[in-house]
């Protein structure tokens, strides 16, 4: 009962946020998109949450120092190439790789940014990784009978999982390509480890860099470092 209660309301999801984030973006109130939003997003989590323990997911590998490690690696490094991709430049992204200690001195003086991007991972990681690529490759494999079936699951969930994000209409071509590059890693990821710790930190750890990216944008454009954190901070906490 749960697994179709998942499929409708993530059908559903996919459905609505495509129709607005390609046509319909500035024709509907924003409070009534975000509406919507929390009355699907609601019994989706849920759901989620009732597979995926039935799954066994929610193990004390959430834990794991060696997967998050590995996350912490592993998503520092992406985002590394993935600047390369977007900026079409080594020398940014070389610079960016090594600035561990101002990305770290960024995530612990916004608390609320750091909270809310783990809790966004946590969240999207169990929907579209563990539950919904999961199922999809089962479902897939069975009709199929053949092992490109978890190719295309992951693929698929991808595709969907970047709809759902308005940016990805909004970006360059480029930059929406690397968001379905990483999409599909990311899923690729987890099919091999079966990690969902790895996973949430890769992807947290990928919203935090892009606020960090934010934030110096706002110490140029403010020349003061406690302003421009302000204004990140405030900005998060009001998506």
């Amino acid at each position: 009962m749960a697994e179709y209660v998942f499929w409708a309301v993530l059908a559903a999801h996919v459905a609505y946020s495509l129709v607005v984030n390609r046509w319909g973006s500035g024709k509907q109130p924003a409070g009534m998109v975000r509406f919507v939003h929390v009355v699907l997003q609601g019994p989706l989590l849920w759901s989620a949450a009732y597979i995926g323990w039935h799954m066994g997911v929610f193990s004390r590998d959430l834990v794991s120092p060696v997967y998050i490690g590995m996350g912490l690696t592993a998503g520092h490094l992406i985002f590394g190439l993935s600047i390369f991709a977007t900026h079409l430049s080594w020398r940014d992204a070389w610079a960016h790789f090594f600035d561990f200690g101002a990305i770290w001195n960024f995530t612990m003086g916004s608390p609320s940014v750091l909270t809310r991007f783990i809790g966004v991972a946590f969240a999207e990681e169990l929907i579209w990784r563990v539950v919904g690529q999961t199922l999809a490759i089962e479902l897939l494999g069975r009709a199929m009978q053949s092992p490109e079936a978890a190719v295309l699951a992951i693929v698929l969930v991808a595709a969907a999982f970047v709809v759902i994000h308005n940016h990805f209409f909004e970006n360059t071509w480029h930059v929406s390509l690397e968001f379905i590059a990483f999409s599909v890693l990311i899923g690729a990821l987890y099919f091999w480890t079966q990690s969902f710790v790895m996973v949430i930190v890769i992807h947290a750890l990928r919203d935090i860099e892009i606020a960090y990216l934010e934030y110096l944008e706002k110490v140029e454009e403010f020349g003061d470092e406690a302003q421009a954190m302000h204004a990140i901070d405030q900005a998060y906490r009001t998506q």
